[in-house]
């Protein structure tokens, strides 16, 4: 082998050597994961906190790997590095509402500073690792519109109240009870899951936010209601029972509000005591006894409820919601009817059944945050729409009452209900 053929192998060798170093050097950088990127960064802040026992964002150390992505990051890693930051600085200690509402102040007037100075120094490789897998703390101190929520480490909320309104009720043939009714109301709420604060339109997208609420609720009232029709009776009692069952999905929008729709299934049912009524003459005809009527509502509320927190202890909460009418049915108790002896008229109950209608509620709850409790005010308004009922025959011992070619029977009138007042209670 002569010198420059000896030469030439060389070259090449060198050639062939630079090019595996470099290729080397560059998977070892490239192989650097998400983790291991913001596992340096927290153990820099861990090292700060230890010493100091204190945290800034001043403190933060970035690293200056290149990775193949360059200045390209992902959002959601600056979040997760974010959230564990503050993480660390609240781990282990016992911080008041008044202290995190000064953190949060803070760090509201520096974000601009804080997201610069990030974007400057922070390259980082995008993978998708859930913060979960890192074994950090799982706590969410996000500030958001939660941020100030007693009960949002638990996920069990029970609320109990008193409400007065008033109550009419008409038909399209003039009959009209109205009068003022008083009932109790309660709520259990389940959380099962935290969904995260939308930043932008791509979070709203792109978000693995699902339901997470499910709510039972109960109300029970009475009152006594004047009647006018045929004639006019006064005092008639009158009961109200409903329950509903509700799912919903929380969507807080960054520290202004939890937008919350939900769906579910209610039932409603009204009770009216109209066969105590004492007889009266109405236009030389006499009447000894009215009958007791049953009312039942099957439906399905569909609506969005719309929360802001102003600070520490005040919150406020409109409601907005469609009840689409499912199923009904009128209960006529004409076996309640006596003549002028006392003796049984003899006629059946009557039933009629209904399926076309609407209701619609609205609500404003405003709360005030206690230690041990909440308390709240929610003036709200009712709405029922019931279009006519299907026709059914009258019935004396299972027979109708026929007169020739003519058979008694009789429908539900369209009808409307109004419901106005206002509920007061506690939370907890």
């Amino acid at each position: 082998m002569n010198k420059a053929t000896a030469f030439r192998y060389e070259i090449v060798f060198l050639t062939f050597t630079i090019i595996f170093l470099s290729a080397v050097s560059t998977h070892a950088n490239s192989s650097l994961t998400r983790d291991e990127i913001i596992d340096k960064k927290l153990n820099c802040i861990a090292q700060n906190y230890s010493e100091n026992q204190d945290f800034h964002w001043a403190d933060i150390c970035y690293t200056d790997v290149p990775t193949p992505l360059g200045g390209e990051r992902d959002s959601l890693i600056e979040r997760d590095i974010q959230n564990a930051a503050r993480r660390a600085e609240y781990q282990g200690r016992e911080q008041t509402q008044e202290q995190f509402r000064e953190f949060e102040d803070t760090l509201s007037n520096d974000l601009g500073d804080i997201m610069s100075e990030f974007n400057e120094n922070a390259q980082m490789q995008k993978v998708d690792v859930p913060l979960q897998d890192r074994s950090l703390p799982t706590e969410d101190y996000t500030l958001d519109a939660r941020a100030y929520n007693n009960f949002a480490k638990s996920p069990h909320q029970f609320e109990i109240g008193t409400e007065i309104y008033s109550y009419k009720y008409t038909e399209r043939i003039g009959v009209k009870d109205t009068g003022i009714k008083y009932g109790l109301t309660g709520a259990y709420q389940y959380r099962f899951a935290e969904n995260d604060s939308i930043y932008t339109w791509n979070d709203f997208l792109h978000a693995t936010n699902k339901l997470n609420i499910f709510r039972l609720e109960a109300r029970a009232s009475y009152g006594e209601v004047d009647y006018e029709g045929s004639g006019t009776w006064d005092n008639i009692p009158d009961w109200n029972f409903e329950t509903r069952g509700l799912l919903g999905l929380e969507i807080p929008v960054r520290d202004w509000v939890i937008i919350t729709p939900f769906a579910g299934l209610g039932y409603r049912y009204l009770f009216n005591e109209f066969s105590v009524v004492p007889s009266q003459n109405i236009g030389g005809q006499q009447y000894y006894s009215g009958y007791d009527r049953e009312s039942t509502y099957v439906y399905i509320p569909l609506g969005v409820e719309t929360k802001k927190e102003f600070d520490e202890n005040w919150s406020l909460s409109l409601l907005n919601e469609v009840d689409f009418f499912i199923w009904g049915k009128q209960i006529s108790h004409l076996e309640d009817s006596v003549d002028q002896n006392g003796v049984s008229a003899g006629y059946d109950k009557l039933e009629n059944k209904q399926e076309k209608g609407f209701g619609w509620r609205t609500s404003a709850r405003l709360t005030k945050r206690m230690d041990r409790f909440d308390i709240f005010i929610e003036p709200f308004f009712r709405y029922w729409h019931i279009e006519d009922s299907e026709f059914s025959f009258v019935t004396a011992g299972g027979a109708y009452l026929c007169t020739g070619n003519l058979c008694s029977g009789g429908i539900e009138p369209d009808n409307k209900t109004w419901e106005y007042g206002v509920n007061l209670g506690a939370k907890f």
